[in-house]
């Protein structure tokens, strides 16, 4: 059996939904093709359960959006090839996509979806609410579409499933990767500030910490940010990667604490020792472990919706994150 994936965007989502990927290969050992935007869909590149990754320019063709261009997308597109694809998106564009990919049936989510129109397109969805786990979610949503059986027990020892080439180089961080105890990644997606822990609140981790920390940035405002944490013998700016040798450099990491985002789902995904911050986002985006831990502001979270303008993270104490640092380090 065929089977595509429709999630476009963005980077720490397509992490977490990957995680259904060992479960759907050691269930049914079928042929799995992922349908991305081509800004994020390189972090699906040498997943050792994925055959093939469809990247498609969908935010350039926001930028220039004429009918040559769309022409273009749909030819990068094998019409009706798939047995059975599911669009975990949820969006209009995805379900289309699913649709048009789709020889057989295209299933997707109910209640919790982006665009409700999107589930016109499905033969049929199937409901979750917004307060579900969101790992769980997505992985429930593909076990009910692909008919086998999951739990969230299951999920508590997800193996690795991203990859990166196994023919290139890395010498050039090995210096880093060998002194470093913990890696710090200050951005946060989709530029949100409510989901970035402040620079000052960093800094008082670090000057309390006798370890060396390695600062990962994705950005030049990251970029300047990070060189204020520079003044410290402890602390080492990392270079700026592709997403190849990102997942190479977090894959390595003794340890991850960061925000809500992107390259610290990486790490989590690698099996690493993460810390992940919530303030106007949920703990239930993660799913916690031995090597995982969420800490969360102390405000209430719309589940539903969240809120940009919630800048709680600031509350985190610096102390609660030091505590939790030792404690993944003496496990």
């Amino acid at each position: 059996m065929k089977i595509a994936i429709v999630r476009l965007s963005s980077l720490g989502d397509i992490v977490k939904n990957a995680s259904v990927l060992p479960f759907i290969k050691d269930n049914l050992g079928c042929e799995i093709t992922w349908i991305s935007d081509s800004k994020f869909a390189d972090v699906l590149d040498y997943s050792p359960f994925l055959d093939r990754v469809i990247k498609l320019p969908i935010k350039d063709l926001k930028k220039n959006f004429n009918i040559k261009n769309v022409k273009y997308l749909i030819s990068l597109l094998p019409k009706n090839e798939f047995d059975l694809v599911i669009d975990s998106h949820g969006f209009i564009k995805s379900a289309l996509i699913a649709k048009y990919v789709s020889k057989g049936k295209v299933f997707g989510f109910n209640g919790f979806i982006k665009e409700k129109l999107a589930a016109l397109f499905y033969n049929k969805s199937f409901y979750f609410n917004c307060e579900d786990n969101e790992i769980y979610r997505y992985n429930k949503l593909f076990a009910l579409s692909l008919k086998y059986s999951i739990d969230i027990n299951d999920l508590y020892n997800i193996p690795p499933y991203l990859g990166f080439d196994p023919h290139k180089s890395y010498n050039q961080y090995d210096d880093l990767l060998n002194w470093h105890d913990v890696i710090i990644v200050i951005g946060a997606s989709k530029g949100w500030e409510a989901k970035k822990y402040p620079i000052y609140l960093w800094e008082n981790i670090i000057k309390n910490l006798n370890l060396n920390f390695v600062i990962l940035w994705g950005n030049e405002t990251e970029k300047k940010e990070a060189q204020l944490l520079s003044k410290y013998n402890n602390v080492k700016i990392a270079p700026k990667m592709d997403i190849n040798d990102l997942k190479y450099f977090l894959s390595k990491a003794k340890m991850v604490v960061g925000n809500d985002t992107g390259p610290t789902y990486i790490a989590w995904s690698f099996g690493i020792k993460t810390i992940i911050l919530f303030g106007c986002t949920d703990r239930n985006l993660v799913i916690e472990n031995h090597n995982t831990i969420a800490i969360k502001s102390n405000s209430k979270v719309n589940y539903c919706k969240f809120d940009k303008n919630d800048l709680s993270i600031k509350n985190i104490s610096p102390k609660k994150i030091i505590e939790n640092i030792l404690f993944l380090k003496g496990n």
